[in-house]
Protein backbone atom coordinates (compact mmCIF):
# COMPACT_ATOMS: atom_id res chain seq x y z
CA UNK A 1 0.00 0.00 0.00
CA UNK A 2 2.63 2.64 0.71
CA UNK A 3 4.85 1.99 -2.36
CA UNK A 4 1.29 2.58 -4.79
CA UNK A 5 1.08 5.61 -2.78
CA UNK A 6 4.68 6.66 -3.37
CA UNK A 7 4.08 6.03 -6.90
CA UNK A 8 1.12 7.98 -6.99
CA UNK A 9 2.37 10.86 -5.56
CA UNK A 10 5.61 10.56 -7.61
CA UNK A 11 3.55 10.81 -11.20
CA UNK A 12 1.39 13.84 -9.52
CA UNK A 13 4.98 15.80 -8.79
CA UNK A 14 6.36 14.77 -12.50
CA UNK A 15 3.17 15.93 -13.94
CA UNK A 16 3.20 19.35 -11.86
CA UNK A 17 6.70 19.59 -13.04
CA UNK A 18 5.96 19.39 -16.90
CA UNK A 19 2.23 21.11 -16.87
CA UNK A 20 3.79 24.63 -18.08
CA UNK A 21 4.59 23.04 -21.42
CA UNK A 22 1.55 21.41 -22.14
CA UNK A 23 -1.87 22.16 -23.96
CA UNK A 24 -4.52 21.71 -20.85
CA UNK A 25 -8.22 19.97 -21.22
CA UNK A 26 -11.28 19.69 -18.27
CA UNK A 27 -12.68 16.34 -18.63
CA UNK A 28 -15.91 15.81 -16.80
CA UNK A 29 -17.36 12.09 -16.99
CA UNK A 30 -20.55 11.16 -15.27
CA UNK A 31 -20.26 7.23 -15.09
CA UNK A 32 -22.42 3.96 -13.91
CA UNK A 33 -20.36 0.72 -12.81
CA UNK A 34 -21.77 -2.74 -12.68
CA UNK A 35 -19.86 -4.07 -9.30
CA UNK A 36 -18.39 -7.68 -10.20
CA UNK A 37 -18.98 -8.43 -6.21
CA UNK A 38 -22.60 -8.13 -7.37
CA UNK A 39 -23.78 -10.54 -3.72
CA UNK A 40 -23.05 -7.57 -2.13
CA UNK A 41 -23.40 -4.47 -4.28
CA UNK A 42 -26.09 -3.50 -7.03
CA UNK A 43 -24.58 -0.50 -8.80
CA UNK A 44 -22.52 2.53 -8.77
CA UNK A 45 -23.03 6.14 -9.81
CA UNK A 46 -20.85 8.67 -9.80
CA UNK A 47 -18.59 11.67 -11.53
CA UNK A 48 -15.43 12.12 -12.53
CA UNK A 49 -13.45 15.15 -13.60
CA UNK A 50 -9.94 14.89 -15.14
CA UNK A 51 -6.95 18.12 -15.48
CA UNK A 52 -5.08 16.90 -18.78
CA UNK A 53 -1.74 17.87 -19.37
CA UNK A 54 -1.04 17.01 -23.31
CA UNK A 55 2.61 16.75 -23.41
CA UNK A 56 2.32 16.30 -27.37
CA UNK A 57 -0.70 15.44 -29.22
CA UNK A 58 -1.06 11.37 -29.09
CA UNK A 59 -0.08 11.69 -25.04
CA UNK A 60 -1.00 13.43 -21.96
CA UNK A 61 -1.48 12.95 -17.89
CA UNK A 62 -4.21 13.37 -16.08
CA UNK A 63 -4.57 14.27 -12.42
CA UNK A 64 -8.51 12.69 -11.55
CA UNK A 65 -10.63 13.64 -8.34
CA UNK A 66 -14.57 11.48 -8.05
CA UNK A 67 -17.41 11.00 -6.33
CA UNK A 68 -19.32 7.98 -6.34
CA UNK A 69 -22.00 6.34 -3.91
CA UNK A 70 -22.09 2.12 -4.42
CA UNK A 71 -25.83 1.40 -3.77
CA UNK A 72 -25.45 -2.13 -1.41
CA UNK A 73 -28.03 -5.55 -2.78
CA UNK A 74 -30.73 -5.23 -0.22
CA UNK A 75 -31.65 -8.88 -1.43
CA UNK A 76 -31.91 -11.79 2.04
CA UNK A 77 -28.65 -13.62 1.43
CA UNK A 78 -27.47 -16.77 3.44
CA UNK A 79 -24.41 -17.41 4.41
CA UNK A 80 -22.33 -19.83 7.40
CA UNK A 81 -26.56 -20.75 8.43
CA UNK A 82 -27.39 -17.14 8.99
CA UNK A 83 -29.65 -15.19 7.17
CA UNK A 84 -28.38 -11.58 6.00
CA UNK A 85 -29.31 -8.59 4.62
CA UNK A 86 -27.56 -5.01 3.74
CA UNK A 87 -28.78 -1.79 3.39
CA UNK A 88 -28.10 1.84 2.65
CA UNK A 89 -25.11 2.88 0.16
CA UNK A 90 -21.23 3.73 0.47
CA UNK A 91 -19.62 7.16 -0.37
CA UNK A 92 -16.33 6.98 -2.28
CA UNK A 93 -13.75 9.15 -3.18
CA UNK A 94 -11.50 8.03 -5.83
CA UNK A 95 -8.10 10.15 -6.94
CA UNK A 96 -5.10 9.40 -8.66
CA UNK A 97 -3.69 10.44 -12.13
CA UNK A 98 -3.90 8.58 -15.72
CA UNK A 99 -1.77 8.17 -18.44
CA UNK A 100 -4.42 9.06 -21.80
CA UNK A 101 -3.06 8.20 -25.37
CA UNK A 102 -4.54 9.47 -28.73
CA UNK A 103 -3.64 6.91 -31.23
CA UNK A 104 -5.41 8.07 -34.08
CA UNK A 105 -4.14 11.01 -36.53
CA UNK A 106 -5.41 14.60 -35.75
CA UNK A 107 -7.87 14.86 -39.29
CA UNK A 108 -10.69 11.77 -37.98
CA UNK A 109 -13.61 13.05 -37.54
CA UNK A 110 -13.59 11.74 -34.40
CA UNK A 111 -11.29 10.82 -31.27
CA UNK A 112 -9.85 7.71 -30.00
CA UNK A 113 -8.70 8.18 -26.32
CA UNK A 114 -6.92 5.21 -24.52
CA UNK A 115 -6.29 5.18 -21.08
CA UNK A 116 -4.78 3.72 -18.18
CA UNK A 117 -4.73 5.27 -14.18
CA UNK A 118 -4.62 4.36 -10.54
CA UNK A 119 -6.54 5.01 -8.23
CA UNK A 120 -6.78 5.56 -4.33
CA UNK A 121 -10.22 5.47 -3.22
CA UNK A 122 -11.78 7.00 0.18
CA UNK A 123 -14.70 4.85 1.21
CA UNK A 124 -17.14 6.34 3.57
CA UNK A 125 -19.57 4.15 4.31
CA UNK A 126 -23.18 4.22 5.43
CA UNK A 127 -24.10 0.84 4.70
CA UNK A 128 -25.55 -1.33 7.61
CA UNK A 129 -25.37 -5.44 7.82
CA UNK A 130 -28.28 -7.28 9.74
CA UNK A 131 -27.84 -10.93 10.44
CA UNK A 132 -30.10 -13.63 12.24
CA UNK A 133 -29.83 -17.51 13.02
CA UNK A 134 -33.49 -17.25 13.67
CA UNK A 135 -32.93 -17.00 17.29
CA UNK A 136 -30.47 -14.20 17.89
CA UNK A 137 -30.68 -10.99 15.57
CA UNK A 138 -27.33 -8.54 15.12
CA UNK A 139 -27.23 -5.75 13.02
CA UNK A 140 -24.18 -2.71 13.15
CA UNK A 141 -22.78 -0.54 10.11
CA UNK A 142 -19.93 -1.78 8.37
CA UNK A 143 -16.61 0.11 8.70
CA UNK A 144 -15.01 -0.30 5.27
CA UNK A 145 -11.07 0.16 4.72
CA UNK A 146 -10.18 2.75 2.18
CA UNK A 147 -8.49 0.61 -1.42
CA UNK A 148 -6.31 0.92 -4.30
CA UNK A 149 -7.89 0.27 -8.01
CA UNK A 150 -6.67 0.60 -11.37
CA UNK A 151 -8.45 1.87 -14.85
CA UNK A 152 -8.04 0.38 -18.12
CA UNK A 153 -10.57 2.52 -20.26
CA UNK A 154 -11.24 3.60 -23.81
CA UNK A 155 -13.43 6.72 -25.17
CA UNK A 156 -14.85 8.13 -28.32
CA UNK A 157 -15.25 11.68 -28.33
CA UNK A 158 -16.91 14.21 -31.02
CA UNK A 159 -16.08 17.54 -31.46
CA UNK A 160 -18.77 20.11 -30.79
CA UNK A 161 -16.43 23.42 -31.44
CA UNK A 162 -13.09 24.25 -31.30
CA UNK A 163 -12.77 23.83 -27.69
CA UNK A 164 -15.39 21.68 -26.78
CA UNK A 165 -16.32 18.09 -27.65
CA UNK A 166 -18.43 15.60 -26.30
CA UNK A 167 -17.25 11.93 -25.27
CA UNK A 168 -18.40 8.45 -24.69
CA UNK A 169 -16.77 5.43 -23.07
CA UNK A 170 -16.34 2.15 -21.55
CA UNK A 171 -13.93 0.72 -19.20
CA UNK A 172 -13.03 -1.87 -16.46
CA UNK A 173 -11.77 -1.12 -12.94
CA UNK A 174 -9.51 -3.71 -10.99
CA UNK A 175 -8.56 -4.37 -7.18
CA UNK A 176 -4.80 -3.72 -6.54
CA UNK A 177 -5.36 -3.13 -2.62
CA UNK A 178 -8.59 -4.15 -1.15
CA UNK A 179 -9.95 -2.77 2.00
CA UNK A 180 -11.06 -4.55 4.93
CA UNK A 181 -14.78 -4.94 6.09
CA UNK A 182 -15.12 -5.14 9.78
CA UNK A 183 -18.66 -5.76 11.67
CA UNK A 184 -18.85 -5.95 15.20
CA UNK A 185 -15.07 -4.81 14.75
CA UNK A 186 -14.54 -8.22 13.21
CA UNK A 187 -13.04 -8.67 9.44
CA UNK A 188 -15.60 -10.50 7.27
CA UNK A 189 -15.28 -9.53 4.42
CA UNK A 190 -12.80 -7.25 1.54
CA UNK A 191 -14.34 -4.80 -0.29
CA UNK A 192 -14.07 -5.43 -4.14
CA UNK A 193 -14.15 -2.38 -6.29
CA UNK A 194 -13.72 -4.20 -10.02
CA UNK A 195 -16.57 -3.91 -12.11
CA UNK A 196 -17.62 -2.43 -15.85
CA UNK A 197 -18.14 1.17 -15.88
CA UNK A 198 -19.87 3.31 -18.62
CA UNK A 199 -19.63 7.01 -19.13
CA UNK A 200 -20.16 9.68 -21.15
CA UNK A 201 -19.52 13.62 -20.87
CA UNK A 202 -17.58 16.69 -22.10
CA UNK A 203 -14.32 18.25 -22.79
CA UNK A 204 -13.32 21.78 -22.35
CA UNK A 205 -9.92 23.20 -23.46
CA UNK A 206 -8.43 25.42 -21.32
Amino acid sequence: MKRVCGLLVFGILVVSSVCYAADAELRLRPYYLIPGQDDYWDYALGVDARYVFWTNPNMGIALSGGLATWKANDDVFFEDGLAAQLDGSALVIPLGASVLLRPMPADTPFELTLEGGLRYVVVDSNVDLAATDFYYYAEDELDIENSVVGILGAELGFPLSDGMGLSFGFGYQFDISKGDVDWFGVAIEEFEMKGLYFNFGINISL
